[in-house]
């Protein structure tokens, strides 16, 4: 439904986020953030506190997408998350919104002997968070990255990263 652009669907999906199946819970999320209107971020702010680290995940990315400063202070909340992938797309969320709160979280993602190490994520996904953390870091201009990230530019073996951090230095 998301995918179609439709608001009409939005109360349906406001609806479906109160289903007891957590999947559904995240594809409502997932077409409420797609058909971007904001107004059902209240209810998707909620989902932060949601018992199932990946509906808290899904809220926490969603809000970013919808950038409505109304979630600012639930995101803040959820960078101190239990779940370290939370905790990410909370500092992500938050870079989207213009607020570097996360921003030391970020940093830690410019090291790759970090990334390398975690768990449960393929190489893709692991470079695909260090390009994110590297272009929020670009969009708030945060200064004390700015060296890791011109040091990511010129060695990091993955060409998309490299292009991602010269792409960022150009912010700053």
């Amino acid at each position: 439904m998301g995918q179609l652009g439709d608001s009409r669907a939005i109360p349906a999906l406001v609806e479906g986020l109160n289903d007891t199946e957590s999947d559904n819970q995240i594809y409502d999320m997932w077409a409420l953030g797609s058909i971007g209107d904001s107004s059902a971020v209240p209810d998707i702010t909620k989902k932060l506190d949601a018992k199932d680290p990946a509906i808290r995940r899904t809220a926490a990315y969603v809000l970013g997408a919808l950038k409505d400063p109304r979630a600012t202070h639930a995101l803040t909340i959820a960078l101190n998350d239990s779940t370290e992938d939370v905790r990410w797309n909370a500092a992500i969320a938050l870079a989207q919104l213009n607020d570097a709160s996360g921003s030391e979280l970020l940093t830690r993602l410019l090291d790759r002997s970090y990334v390398d190490k975690l768990e449960g994520m393929t190489s893709d996904q692991k470079t695909q968070l260090v390009i994110n953390a590297v272009k929020c870091l670009g969009l708030l201009k945060f200064q004390s990255a700015k060296d890791k990230i011109a040091a990511l530019s010129q060695n990091d073996p993955d060409l998309a990263v490299r292009d991602a951090s010269l792409e960022a230095l150009k912010k700053f």
